[in-house]
């Protein structure tokens, strides 16, 4: 049967069983569907916690396939093996209990994926590349963090809905990316404000960031060496002339500067994030944190300029559409 015969699916999970078929040669349709998704989803967290407990108890290792339960013999487990096992009896064991956990891997990740596009309707006509692919899958096969898993189901989604989004580099760096750097990243990113097409965190007030938002200096720098934010603290020089309007961005929200009659140098401090970084915050995403925002807005208001914040409706380009507009104050 062709992928294009199958009936009841959406145009986006279509378009993952069909990514999914390029790079693993096999998927099973029915778990990608928009209830089926949702509904393995919660029944895997369920069983997660329940197979957790007994791989810590008894020293198993469990799996769930095909609404069973699985025992495997894992190649460690020397009081697990019954009967004599010779060299290549082992070697099979191990590389049986190796695709096994890869397998598992990629189908928690495509899982998270059908949950992603679940709402969408439409996808382009052009589909991801098959380099991308093949990389894409090759990486999968060794994401076991179920905090990970979600992530790579993020970009599995992304790049369906948005071919090109994720370069074979990004996949690269997200493929060494830890539990660790990526629970900073997440910290980090939910601070990211948008300017003219780039990303960073402003550092006008980074006592307040310290204290309301638990952004340390230290996660600069340790950012910085896995490749998300550029190495150096930098400053952004805003509203250059009198007739200067700016707008930065985060999530939904929009703050709107002018310069109006102001003769103040206004120099913005911030952490600013790679290319790759960028796609990350994308990737992550968040509604905004508007009181931030307003902390900006009355940073530029003490130095002269006018700020408004409002919810974010539409961009192109550098032209805002902005709903709601509310002066901020310079004691705000």
């Amino acid at each position: 049967m062709k992928i294009s015969d199958l009936a009841g699916l959406s145009k986006p999970i279509t378009r993952l069983i069909e990514v999914i078929s390029k790079g693993t040669g096999a998927v099973s349709a029915p778990s990608l569907t928009k209830a089926n998704a949702k509904a393995t989803a919660e029944k895997v967290h369920v069983l997660a916690a329940a197979i957790a407990q007994a791989n810590e108890e008894h020293g198993l290792a469990i799996a769930y396939k095909d609404q069973e339960l699985e025992i495997w013999r894992r190649p460690e487990d020397d009081d697990f093996r019954v009967g004599p096992s010779t060299l290549d009896a082992r070697g099979e064991q191990r590389r049986e209990y190796v695709a096994r956990l890869r397998q598992n891997n990629v189908e928690s990740i495509t899982s998270a994926a059908a949950i992603e596009l679940a709402p969408e309707s439409e996808v382009p006509d052009t589909a991801p590349e098959q380099d991308w692919i093949n990389r894409f899958f090759r990486a999968a096969e060794d994401i076991s963090s179920e905090q990970m898993q979600l992530l790579w189901g993020r970009i599995l989604a992304g790049e369906i809905k948005s071919p090109g989004s994720y370069s074979l580099r990004t996949l690269e760096f997200f493929r060494n990316l830890t539990r660790e750097n990526a629970t900073l990243l997440e910290l980090l990113c939910r601070q990211a404000v948008w300017y003219a097409g780039a990303a960073f965190i402003p550092m006008q007030d980074p006592a307040w960031l310290k204290t309301h938002r638990l952004v340390y200096e230290g996660h600069h720098f340790e950012a910085a060496e896995f490749g998300a934010l550029y190495p150096t603290a930098l400053t952004y020089r805003l509203l250059t002339t009198a007739a200067s309007i700016e707008v930065l961005s985060a999530g939904r929200w929009a703050l709107k500067l002018e310069r109006g009659q102001s003769t103040d140098l206004f120099l913005l401090p911030v952490w600013k994030f790679t290319n790759v970084g960028k796609e990350l915050v994308q990737l992550i995403g968040h509604d905004g944190d508007r009181e931030q925002l307003v902390r900006i807005g009355a940073w530029f208001a003490q130095q002269g300029a006018s700020a408004a914040i409002g919810e974010l409706v539409a961009a192109d380009g550098r032209d805002y559409t902005i709903r709601g507009l509310t002066d901020v104050p310079a004691n705000a």
